[in-house]
């Protein structure tokens, strides 16, 4: 509950019932973190996440922040959006859990 508090995250409804989010999960002073962005499979290829990014980033670039975010490997159809919202793919990573 204390992170909705302190970040901004957006969402689509389709009546009552949620079919999409996007928000950050970091905010930094000069930049913030999207992530968490997902779209209910039977409403994907409809620019639904396209739409929900802008709004985002929208509101990112009226703070005066930059944006980054992180992808799977294998997330071929997230790279496509973000591609086309003008994100630059720049290396690949690891990250390790711990548990």
């Amino acid at each position: 509950r204390s992170t909705l508090n302190e970040q901004e995250v957006f969402y689509m409804t389709a009546g009552l019932s949620p079919i999409a989010k996007a928000g950050t999960n970091a905010i930094g002073h000069k930049w913030n973190q999207i992530g968490g962005v997902y779209t209910d499979k039977q409403y994907r290829c409809r620019g639904v996440s396209t739409w929900l990014m802008n709004e985002i980033l929208t509101m990112i670039e009226k703070d005066g922040k930059k944006t980054v975010l992180f992808v799977k490997a294998d997330n071929i159809a997230a790279e496509k959006v973000y591609t086309k919202l003008g994100f630059v793919k720049k290396e690949k990573f690891t990250i390790i859990y711990y548990f």
